[in-house]
């Protein structure tokens, strides 16, 4: 079933639906690779050559850390020599968990060739964890790019879906009706918020951070129907340091782009705790935090 109103919503039916998922770890890779090879997005243009990849590991050295302090374990992937992008280990595929409770991993198809050898290692890792694997059959147009694209509803049997410039909604069609998963879709109109999770963070089941601006008005009121608050990020930070994402892994920490300071205060008005972590040669790929990790529920 795909959800495109709040009609729709509203008379989607979440008894019998609820999800045990709280983050347990959080699946990362080292910047060992990363660098802007070439332009993908708009934040990239002119950054190609302009990572320090000094500054870059000591950025996210302090992002596991953060993941560590607040209390997840960590596992890492190991990177792959030519792989610039492998460091936004979001994208390759989604994971969770499937009806009974057990590990799944949605795995991507993505639209540049370069990125597209990403896919392979993570795949691998989740076929290793046990994990039941979906892949995107060769009949099923369009590409499909993971955690990007695709975030949870806590608690419930129901996916966001984003759509936009890298993923397509006849794959939401096609995992809707394999998994018998509601997928609610979103389509995402400005280029700087190429990503669902660049303009989208679930906090919890009734609350998520959102930027207004990246939404048409089918998606804001698709939105305004699924949850009971919606947090607004600030549009300049959201433009200039992505504040947008952030990632809220347990309903109480939110690890944010540093630099985002109106943000930061609305989240803390909303009762969170705010880390800030500086991703600044990460925002010249137009990455940071929620791209820069998976979470993982099993």
């Amino acid at each position: 079933m795909l959800i495109q109103s709040p009609e729709q919503l509203a008379a989607f039916d979440r008894t019998g639906l609820g999800r045990s998922d709280p983050t347990r770890r959080v699946l990362l890779c080292p910047p060992d690779h990363f660098q802007v090879a070439d332009v993908h997005n708009v934040h990239m243009a002119g950054q190609v050559g302009a990572v320090d990849p000094a500054v870059a590991r000591r950025e996210w050295l302090a992002l596991r850390a953060t993941i560590e302090r607040i209390g997840l374990g960590v596992e890492t992937l190991d990177p792959a020599a030519g792989l610039a992008d492998q460091v936004f280990v979001a994208n390759p595929a989604l994971l969770g968990l499937d009806r009974d409770g057990g590990p799944l991993a949605l795995i991507s198809r993505m639209r540049y060739a370069s990125r597209q050898p990403e896919v392979a290692p993570l795949r691998e890792w989740a076929e290793r964890q046990g994990a039941r694997l979906i892949e995107i059959p060769a009949e099923v147009p369009g590409t499909f790019e993971g955690g990007g694209d695709a975030i949870w509803h806590p608690d419930t049997w129901l996916l966001w879906g984003g759509v936009g410039p890298r993923t397509e909604s006849a794959v939401y069609r096609h995992l809707s009706n394999t998994l018998d998963l509601p997928i609610a879709l979103l389509n995402l109109v400005d280029e700087r918020f190429y990503h669902l999770d660049t303009c989208l963070a679930v906090i919890d089941t009734q609350r998520a951070a959102i930027v207004r601006s990246a939404f048409d008005t089918a998606g804001l009121a698709l939105l305004a129907a699924g949850f009971e608050e919606l947090i607004p990020v600030d549009e300049d930070e959201a433009r200039t340091r992505l504040a947008g994402n952030l990632y809220c892994p347990d309903r109480r920490n939110v690890l944010l782009p540093a630099g985002a300071p109106t943000t930061a205060e609305r989240l803390r008005a909303a009762g969170l705790t705010v880390h800030e972590v500086t991703t600044d040669e990460f925002l010249k790929s137009g990455g940071s935090v929620y791209c820069m990790r998976q979470g993982i529920c099993w």
